[in-house]
């Protein structure tokens, strides 16, 4: 696992709340690293592939924020 992609990912999530669905914090994502030159393709529009490794979203009442975990 490249955790530099993760974290890069985590920390581009960390900026939005809860409020954003799945699908769209997805689509945004996926937009964010493809600027930054990573190969990225999302999958049935809620999770994400980036340079082979695949992301999903959790939405933590928790911590109010959403996390980003391996498929």
């Amino acid at each position: 696992m490249d955790t530099t992609v993760k974290s890069e990912l985590q920390g581009f999530v960390d900026n939005f709340g809860l409020g954003i669905s799945k699908e769209k914090l997805a689509s945004k994502a996926y937009f964010y690293m493809e600027s930054n030159g990573h190969e990225c393709f999302t999958i049935n529009e809620k999770y994400i592939s980036i340079d082979g490794e695949e992301f999903q979203f959790i939405k933590s009442r928790a911590t109010d924020k959403w996390i980003v975990k391996e498929l």
